[in-house]
């Protein structure tokens, strides 16, 4: 489904359709107001015929003061009517607009009327009094003024009603389709703004009409909003059917450019280059720069990144090397005060072998902790000599489980890497010694490794017979036990020169915890 709405076929499809529909919705739009204006007057002579009835009486009003061309041309009209400059061209207007009113008149089908004054009379009918007017149900009569009386009949306003009635019809089909035609319209608007720029791989790519400033791309949305406005309203003043043809092709065209614009402008908001390729937003970038230089924010922001950066790797330091005085002095405390006493003991008892056995098995203690510590403090300092060679990571690690007893379920395929085989055969000793001493009784451990792409990563698992209220990265730094106890066989070196003889020969060691689970990840 991915594929088929985000190729390119679909969208420029949707983009033809989303045209042609507003085409439709344009042109549906210009017969719907035609409808309404035709419905509104049905409406008033349907319900009211007052406006049309009202205007004949006034019409005949003006009539019967004109009376006739002779009339209006008479000297008695001329003083009546107050004319002292440009006679002859308000004579003329007045004749006109008698002729006009004649006209009218004439045109009236359904609607009686009676105008008299003295002898001049205007009817279609043979009704001349306000009681024979006055029968009609819809009438009307000139208060100010005796002798002027419009109505209509019933048929009239049954033909008015029933057209009254289709032109409603019409205009809610017109009005439901044209709210069918927007919800499309807008439903494959946002189509093609979702998936404008995206392939099937869902890269965003840019067209080379993206290169216009988004700014200039607004600028030309709003003009496109302006003419389609204004070919619009032309059209609806003008109620020229013949125009409405070459008004609903070229509201298609401006459309196309429009939703082309608008496409764009999609394109750079995904890209996040909106604002940046603006050229209002150059400007400010450029200011910004401006007074960022100028004011040395820059610099100041740098230079106090630097020192809060500074100030907690201080604050690390002296606390990492008020723990290592205090482990390393525990550490070294602990075999010499038992060296010193059995020796005091030496000379005062006659269990010789046995407090020369303590005083042996804890020098050596002392010997193996100076020889770890003398190793981490070589890997870390780089003076560690690394001789990678071609080694079979399963021999390896099989070779060192014979060194040690607990149930190992382990799966490593036969893997070769490019690595220092001693110094990881330190490395996997020391996980493995861990996993035995901290593991929980009974429990299994687990050994697996997977071949990658440059490379390979071993992990360790086992589930740990003590709370492990630590993080991952604080168990590899010196004299740091996981146990937090400083009784027991390790002495906290472990983990750190696993680490530090994985850096040496390239690769990385991550510590994981997820509850009672721990966790090593050895990638080479």
């Amino acid at each position: 489904m991915k594929n088929l709405t985000r190729h390119w076929f679909t969208k420029t499809m949707a983009f033809i359709i989303a045209c042609a529909l507003f085409m439709s919705f344009v042109d549906m739009s210009v017969k719907s107001l035609n409808i309404n204006r035709s419905l509104g007057n049905l409406f008033g002579a349907e319900y009211a015929v007052g406006d049309q009835l009202r205007s004949l009486s006034y019409n005949l009003e003006d009539l019967l003061n004109l009376q006739s061309e002779e009339h209006i041309r008479s000297d008695e009209y001329l003083w009546s009517s107050g004319f002292t400059i440009d006679e002859d061209d308000a004579i003329e207007r007045e004749i006109t607009r008698f002729r006009i009113i004649q006209e009218n008149l004439k045109k009236v089908e359904g609607i009686y009327y009676y105008a008299r004054r003295g002898d001049i009379v205007f009817s279609n009918s043979g009704y001349t009094t306000a009681e024979e007017f006055g029968n009609f149900a819809h009438n009307y009569a000139i208060a100010r003024y005796d002798g002027i009386y419009t109505a209509y009949d019933d048929e009239f306003y049954a033909q008015k009603n029933a057209a009254f009635q289709r032109e409603k019809y019409e205009m809610e089909r017109s009005v439901t389709a044209l709210l069918q035609t927007l919800l499309f319209l807008l439903l494959l608007t946002i189509y093609l703004i979702a998936v404008s720029g995206r392939n099937i791989a869902d890269e965003l790519k840019m067209r080379k009409f993206d290169a216009l400033w988004t700014d200039c791309n607004v600028l030309l949305i709003f003009m496109c909003m302006i003419v389609e406005i204004g070919l619009f309203s032309v059209v609806v003043v003008l109620q020229n059917s013949s125009l409405n043809s070459d008004m609903v092709l070229l509201s298609g065209l401006l459309f196309a450019f429009g939703l082309t614009l608008v496409l764009s402008l999609s394109r750079h908001f995904k890209n996040r280059t909106l604002f940046t390729h603006s050229f209002c937003g150059m400007i400010i970038v450029l200011l910004i720069k401006w007074g960022r230089k100028i004011f040395n924010i820059e610099v100041l922001e740098d230079t106090r990144a630097k020192l809060e950066l500074t100030h907690k790797n201080q604050i690390k330091a002296e606390r990492m090397k008020a723990e290592l005085i205090t482990n390393v002095s525990h550490d070294l405390k602990t075999p010499l005060t038992a060296i010193i006493n059995y020796a005091d003991l030496l000379q005062k008892q006659d269990k010789k072998n046995e407090y020369a056995k303590i005083i042996y098995d804890k020098s050596l203690k002392l010997k193996e902790l100076t020889e770890k510590l003398f190793e981490v403090s070589r890997a870390q300092s780089g003076n560690l000599k690394v001789e990678k060679q071609r080694v079979d990571l399963r021999e390896l690690i099989s070779q060192t489980l014979a060194e040690h007893q607990g149930k190992f379920k382990v799966n490593v395929p036969e893997i070769f890497i490019e690595t220092d085989g001693q110094l990881m055969a330190g490395v996997f000793d020391n996980l493995i010694s861990n996993m035995v001493k901290y593991s929980m009784e009974g429990t299994n451990l687990y050994i697996d490794a997977e071949q990658r792409k440059n490379g390979a990563i071993i992990t360790f698992r086992n589930i740990a017979d003590y709370e492990m209220n630590f993080k991952g990265d604080e168990v590899t730094e010196r004299f740091i036990r996981g146990t937090g106890a400083r009784e027991g066989e390790g002495n906290g070196l472990g983990l750190a020169i696993a680490k530090s003889y994985t850096e040496a020969c390239g690769g990385t060691l991550n510590i994981k915890t997820d509850g009672d689970l721990f966790k090593v990840e050895v990638e080479l």
